[in-house]
């Protein structure tokens, strides 16, 4: 069996071998490391040196997030507070979007038959309402009023039932009680300027 020389010292024989790159090595120029393996001074000082630049570089990274306030254990705080922030803004903004895109209810105007001046300066409000909305034009009809400027009741509809309601265009419309109505008013005419007695 050939006993080799040690590299760095050529006249020792060599005992051991380095696991890095594989020189063989006197009992001299073996170092033990704390895992177990068997190094040459030239590798450990790689090694060393490896280490330094790592720790250095670990600590440069650690300093850096601590002067940004992103510490390890202020990092999911952090982001935490800063998502939450922006889904209360994104709620916040689609709420004011939302309210202010809703249109405002109708009027729920309700007539009253027992007067019949009362139901038909009602009607005129309604009817102007409905025209407001429409680009200026009246209905065809009265019920064309429910749900847009009249309240859907029964007794709305009762109430129209005892009317007569006719476009006009010189007037906008022509609105009276008719004869057969079961409230007295007749001969009461509504336009849209005025309420008088007809002729």
């Amino acid at each position: 069996m050939t006993v080799m020389d040690c590299v760095y010292h050529p006249s020792h024989d060599a005992s051991g071998i380095c696991e890095q790159c594989r020189a063989d090595l006197c009992r001299s120029c073996t170092i033990q490391c704390d895992d177990g393996r068997t190094l040459c001074h030239r590798c450990m000082l790689a090694l060393s040196v490896e280490q330094v630049k790592n720790e250095t570089t670990e600590r440069q990274l650690s300093h850096e997030a601590r002067r940004l306030g992103l510490g390890g254990k202020w990092r999911p705080a952090y982001l935490q507070i800063v998502i939450t922030m922006g889904t209360v803004l994104a709620v916040l903004l689609i709420s004011f979007y939302l309210l202010g895109a809703q249109p405002e209810p109708p009027p729920e105007i309700v007539l009253d038959p027992a007067n019949p001046v009362e139901l038909l300066a009602s009607l005129q409000a309604a009817l102007e309402l409905y025209a407001a909305a429409h680009e200026g034009q009246y209905p065809k009809n009265l019920y064309d009023l429910i749900g847009n400027s009249l309240a859907d009741t029964p007794l709305n509809r009762r109430a129209l039932r005892d009317l007569s309601y006719k476009r006009d265009q010189s007037e906008g419309y022509r609105l009276q009680v008719k004869s057969s109505a079961s409230v007295s008013g007749e001969g009461l005419v509504a336009t849209a300027d005025d309420m008088h007695p007809s002729e």
